[in-house]
């Protein structure tokens, strides 16, 4: 303490702030001029930084711009740190999921347009069945031939084709032409001459001559009965009560079926036989070889015979 005293009064220390008002002398003749207001009143506005200046203030000398561009650098500095920082993270997520992570659950990870299994649940199931499945003869099958309780099924939409008869072309003395259709032989179609045929050949006949014959049409033989139908799939006890309530004419005259007025594609004949069994024949469709042709009739047959 005596050593400072002796030699003269201390200098005061430098303020921890540096002034706000600090007099700026006139630049010198010559001088550039002032571009705008220094960096230093800048940020002295805003608060100055805690360290002092290194000279003594109050001087005429202009404060010099080394520290302007000291704080402009660590403004820039700051930035490009704030900048690398961000992405660091990114890159750093980034990283986490090339590696294996999660993606969020909003993420697509298909390419658009493209399908990674069925739209429709029912085709899943069918993808890994594995086996093909029949489908059984004693169950109802969509869109084919039923059956029900007490029935069983014998033939199943079989395709029968029943020929029009030609009388013309006929080579027998009485110059008829008959096609028996044999319902309890698997719908086999036996041609004869013969009507009286038809009690050992068929449930069934389509018969026509040359000269009228009172037996001339399309009738049910052998103690069987018959009658048309609009459903394609009925079942057996269906198609017997339609047998059974019969309001054909036996048989129907060749007029009514050459105008196809009772016979004619997307009818059902439903026929009982005389051994109890029921017959469905759906017309499929109906070929002429001429105008005055009698029908052919493409059919699809079904069986049922009674449980015994």
């Amino acid at each position: 303490p005596h050593a400072q005293a002796a030699q003269g009064p201390a200098t005061p220390p430098p303020p921890s702030v540096a002034p706000h008002a600090a007099p700026v002398p006139p630049p010198p003749p010559g001088a550039p001029a002032a571009q705008g207001q220094p960096y230093g009143q800048q940020f002295a506005a805003q608060g100055a930084p805690s360290a002092a200046p290194s000279g003594p203030v109050g001087g005429p000398t202009a404060p010099t711009q080394s520290p302007k561009r000291k704080r402009t650098g660590l403004l820039v500095a700051a930035a490009v740190v704030g900048v690398v920082a961000v992405g660091a993270g990114s890159v750093f997520g980034y990283k986490m999921l090339a590696e294996g992570d999660t993606p969020p659950a909003t993420e697509a990870t298909d390419e658009p347009g493209e399908s990674t299994g069925p739209s429709d649940p029912t085709d899943a199931g069918d993808a890994n069945s594995g086996a093909d499945s029949e489908p059984s003869t004693e169950a109802p099958v969509p869109g084919g031939a039923k059956t029900e309780a007490g029935w069983r099924l014998t033939v199943q939409d079989k395709t029968v084709t029943i020929p029009g008869p030609k009388p013309e072309k006929a080579d027998n003395v009485s110059k008829c032409d008959t096609m028996h259709i044999d319902i309890d032989n698997d719908f086999s179609v036996n041609q004869h001459g013969n009507i009286d045929a038809a009690d050992f050949l068929g449930a069934l006949a389509y018969h026509a001559c040359e000269e009228p014959d009172p037996e001339e049409g399309f009738q049910a033989t052998d103690g069987s009965i018959m009658n048309t139908v609009t459903a394609e799939f009925p079942t057996p006890s269906t198609c017997l009560k339609a047998a059974r309530d019969s309001s054909l004419p036996n048989p129907v005259p060749l007029d009514k079926l050459r105008d196809d007025s009772v016979l004619k594609k997307g009818v059902g004949i439903c026929v009982e036989t005389a051994d109890k069994a029921v017959a469905h024949l759906w017309i499929r469709k109906v070929n002429r070889d001429s105008a005055d042709s009698l029908p052919t009739y493409l059919t699809s047959a079904t069986l049922w015979e009674p449980d015994k």
